[in-house]
């Protein structure tokens, strides 16, 4: 793959998208830096955030992220998996202190912290369990630009900062200073949240574009915030799960394995359904399949080779997808030096203060 082979993949599977990202015409990181820091030092007036939140919130030197992308080689026409170094944007900082303090909400019984701890899961199988189970791999589409960000946020918000319908402060509209500290502080987190999960601007190819949708790709945010919604979803349809005769359901941010019982094929009626905004499918694989073809609402990729077992949902058209190894790419395609640093440096890491390694799922 050479470098304009790159760049074309790069504009007609990512950029192309003009309901999740849109071009810009100059630069507004100091505008957005300079913002941020007013907000942060109001919060830190207010004492909504702690010194030590503050000072790793506060943004200094902020540039715009960088957007390059890796070939899933592995795949049918090898595909490009976007990646965003958001290292010194302007709400990096915020994001990783956002992080920080919701990482407890993200985490559920059907979540998978990792390869090691999947494998133990595996051995509490038992031979019944292999024998008469159909095993699944569910992967959602483009997940972080696929999150609905409004829902999610309030979601987050429920959870800290719960308010009844019939709260008083839901009367003061156009008066704020007669909210009491839990609306206050409800208030405090929605905005950051804001700007810390979306307004982020990116460079590619040496021209400027903003992510208008979904949560910030690269954000340290990005994966507590999937994992928050979609454990919502896990929480909200385990009666459709236990109807469509789901066994075992486990997780690891958007890669699903599932157990199914005695149905080969899943209709509308056994799976659960999602308010993911529509994103068209189109594939030339003879091997793909659309069951609601007037729909077109892009989630799932259920990988199960060699049979094909068809799908369908009300909210979301679900593409059955056979995995393929078959693809090369030579050479490989440019990655920021700064990101392969730091990539080193964190496996290294890992390395050194544990006892085995550990294999990371995201890539």
């Amino acid at each position: 793959m050479d470098r304009q082979q790159y760049n074309n993949k790069i504009y007609d599977e990512i950029l192309s998208d003009t309901s999740t990202f849109k071009p810009l015409e100059s630069d507004p990181t100091l505008q957005k830096e300079d913002r941020l820091i007013r907000i942060l030092n109001n919060m830190r007036d207010q004492q909504f955030i702690s010194e030590d939140d503050y000072n790793l919130a506060r943004p200094v030197g902020s540039h715009p992220a960088r957007l390059y992308g890796l070939p899933k080689i592995h795949k049918e026409n090898t595909p490009i998996r976007p990646i965003l170094s958001s290292v010194k944007t302007f709400n990096y900082g915020l994001a990783k202190m956002l992080a920080k303090n919701l990482q407890h909400l993200a985490t559920s019984q059907a979540t998978i912290k990792d390869t090691f701890h999947f494998i133990d899961i595996c051995k509490q199988f038992d031979s019944d369990d292999y024998e008469n189970h159909k095993m699944i791999s569910f992967d959602v589409s483009s997940l972080f630009t696929k999150v609905p960000l409004n829902k999610t946020i309030e979601i987050i918000l429920d959870e800290l900062y719960s308010l009844p319908s019939s709260h008083q402060c839901h009367t003061y509209r156009n008066s704020k200073k007669h909210f009491c500290s839990t609306r206050k502080n409800r208030d405090n987190l929605k905005t950051l949240l804001r700007i810390a999960a979306e307004q982020t601007h990116f460079t590619f190819n040496n021209k400027l574009y903003e992510q208008i949708n979904g949560v910030s790709m690269g954000s340290p945010l990005a994966s507590i915030m999937a994992n928050i919604y979609m454990g919502h979803f896990e929480k909200h349809n385990k009666i459709k799960l236990y109807q469509a005769d789901i066994k075992r359901w486990y997780r690891f941010v958007d890669d699903t394995f599932t157990m199914h019982g005695a149905p080969t094929n899943i209709t509308s009626s056994h799976l659960p359904t999602s308010p993911l905004p529509p994103s068209t499918i189109t594939s030339n694989n003879n091997n793909i399949f659309i069951q609601n073809t007037a729909l077109k609402n892009k989630l799932l990729d259920i990988i199960n080779d060699p049979e094909i077992i068809h799908l369908d949902t009300h909210d979301l058209g679900i593409k059955i997808l056979p995995t393929t190894k078959s693809s090369e790419t030579n050479p490989p395609p440019p990655i920021p030096k700064l990101y392969f640093n730091q990539k080193l440096k964190t496996i290294v890491a890992k390395h050194q203060n544990e006892n085995h390694h550990t294999i990371d799922w995201a890539n």
